[in-house]
């Protein structure tokens, strides 16, 4: 954290189960954000407001089974990699498609000259999204590995003749119509083909959110409201969903309500401009709105509008 304290146009920012939240206590205001882990699609959108990407591993017989999954993820949306030094990511090109470290001084330079120099993030971003363009796609190495995995299933033994006696078969079907009946009428499922149920993943304030920009597209301001609201007491950590109240607020006719919400937005992301514009555009509107009134009650004299040049 006190890296972090002495970078002033550097914000961290971390998608973890909320327990989490904790650990960062004493990060300074205003240089960290928390996001509460949802759907996939959630955490790309995330991934492509990044520039730097960090993947840290402790050495466990664990890791070293992981894939390098995150320098996919990171690499596909153009976020530079830098990676713990491991076997995981033997196949990141230190210093060209990524960035390797040993230990928390290294990791410290790097992230020094990577803020130092924008153009080597640039560099460094397009090499490994280059590099996962051109190697790293489905269709390249999706027919080998759908090879691969028959051979196995082939030289797999059979079932065994008892694993799965006659009796089961009804209980375990009955059971799982049950279970599907039961889980279709949750919110959020929906079918996308007739034998193809899904579910989406996204947390309440996602859903709350989404609900409030569908509302917002049909013009329906006070059904965006409640949503937004919502949204907002579901992750009180989210200024984007604090701007969209804002906006609703607004256009229910209450702008000191929709001030404090923009100004709050600004004190939880102080390096994000969507809140800071609105608060703006707030302001002018009002401006423009009491100089319409004054000039109602007491209309200028033509040319006075002009004030005399300064002694």
């Amino acid at each position: 954290m006190t890296w972090l304290g002495q970078q002033c146009n550097v914000r961290l920012e971390v998608m973890a189960d909320p327990q989490f939240q904790t650990l960062f206590e004493q990060a300074p205001p205003g240089r960290f954000r928390f996001l509460a882990a949802g759907s996939l699609d959630h955490y790309f959108q995330w991934l492509e407001g990044l520039d730097i990407g960090l993947a840290p591993l402790l050495p466990s017989d664990y890791n070293d089974c992981r894939s390098a999954v995150k320098f996919l993820e990171y690499a596909s949306r153009s976020v530079v990699p830098v990676l713990q030094r491991c076997s995981t990511y033997a196949g990141v090109r230190d210093g060209e498609t990524g960035l390797l470290f040993s230990d928390t001084d290294e990791l410290l330079s790097l992230l020094d000259g990577l803020v130092a120099d924008p153009e080597r993030r640039q560099r460094l971003a397009a090499a490994a999204h280059g590099h996962v363009f051109a190697h790293r796609q489905l269709d390249q190495h999706g027919p080998e590995q759908l090879a691969f995995y028959r051979q196995l299933l082939d030289q797999a033994p059979g079932p065994q003749p008892d694993a799965l006696s006659s009796s089961w078969g009804p209980a375990l079907l009955q059971a799982s119509s049950a279970d599907l009946h039961h889980l279709r009428a949750q919110p959020g499922w929906r079918q996308p083909s007739a034998r193809h149920w899904s579910r989406d993943l996204a947390g309440p304030a996602e859903q709350q959110l989404d609900a409030g920009l569908e509302a917002m597209k049909r013009k329906n301001w006070p059904q965006a409201l409640e949503h937004f609201r919502q949204a907002s007491a579901a992750d009180s950590t989210d200024p984007y969903a604090l701007v969209f109240l804002g906006q609703a607020l607004e256009r229910t006719q209450r702008p000191g309500l929709a001030q404090q919400a923009y100004e709050r937005a600004v004190a939880l992301d102080p390096l994000c401009s969507r809140p800071l514009r609105a608060l703006a555009a707030l302001h002018q509107r009002s401006a423009a709105r009491w100089a319409d009134a004054a000039a109602s009650l007491n209309p200028l004299v033509p040319g006075a509008e002009t004030l005399p040049p300064t002694p």
